[in-house]
């Protein structure tokens, strides 16, 4: 069962290292550009097109995250054509996920050409739109990066069944984990040294939400990120601030029981 999750997780957060792509100067809307990727000692040419807006001149690719984050001025409802080099991001036997301002439904996005070199998506946002993520599951890496660590696994045991979760965490590290049967959540106790993220792979059987989880952190409502999910399992990554203490995720659904993980 963990084994299945460790394959299945679609992103890493072994590291936050942030590559960069600078473009020229933006033309008006609806000109062709091209922006220069560096991961590293590599260059690759992305191409592309946007209508109702320019895009900035700095875009972020972080290598551990398999992450290109594009940064727009929108100016009306609009769209992006994005030429994107295998070599540098891809997703393999899937789709990309695509998150507009943090958002991953309610927009379209198209795939309009796949080769074995480039795949190129359209993606419509509307106008005030400031961000858009793409996430794939490989990307290039620098030449001298180390391999990155496995994730870390916690279980608990519930009416004689025991849960394996993997998890990865940056910006410190977690101290528990305890489950709430009356409000249907899981409370994270963290001890933070820096901003850093969580990424969870929960099991439905165990915890799940008829749509969307709820988070908080040290009891305030805060953005998160699904990355994945499947009749299995959900994935969830939650970024906190330095000095964060506590992650609640709630459902509606859990096993019926108050449960405390034990790290093993």
């Amino acid at each position: 069962m963990v084994a299945t999750f460790l394959i299945g997780m679609l992103l890493s957060i072994a590291r936050l290292d942030s590559a960069y792509a600078t473009t020229s100067a933006p033309t008006p809307s609806g000109g062709s550009e091209t922006a220069i990727l560096v991961i590293g000692d590599q260059e690759f040419d992305i191409q592309y097109t946007i209508n109702g807006g320019t895009l900035e001149e700095r875009m972020t690719a972080d290598p551990a995250l398999k992450t290109l984050l594009v940064t727009i001025s929108s100016t009306s409802d609009g769209n992006l054509t994005i030429g994107l080099p295998t070599e540098a991001i891809d997703a393999e036997d899937n789709e990309f996920s695509v998150f507009v301002d943090g958002e991953f439904r309610n927009f379209v996005v198209d795939e309009l050409k796949r080769t074995a070199d480039a795949r190129v998506l359209y993606i419509e946002f509307e106008n005030g739109t400031e961000e858009i993520e793409i996430v794939g599951t490989s990307m290039a890496r620098e030449e001298d990066e180390e391999p990155e660590p496995a994730p870390q696994t916690f279980s608990v045991e519930i009416e004689d069944r025991s849960y394996d979760i993997p998890y990865k965490v940056t910006g410190g590290f977690v101290q528990s984990v305890s489950a709430d049967i009356e409000s249907k959540s899981l409370t994270v106790s963290i001890s933070s040294n820096t901003s850093g993220i969580l990424a969870l792979w929960l099991p439905t059987e165990m915890i799940d939400a008829d749509d969307e989880f709820s988070v908080l952190i040290d009891g305030q409502a805060a953005n998160f990120t699904e990355l994945d999910s499947t009749d299995d399992a959900r994935v969830l990554q939650v970024e906190f601030e330095n000095g964060s203490e506590e992650i609640e995720i709630a459902g509606t659904f859990i096993v019926p029981e108050l449960a405390v993980w034990q790290f093993w």
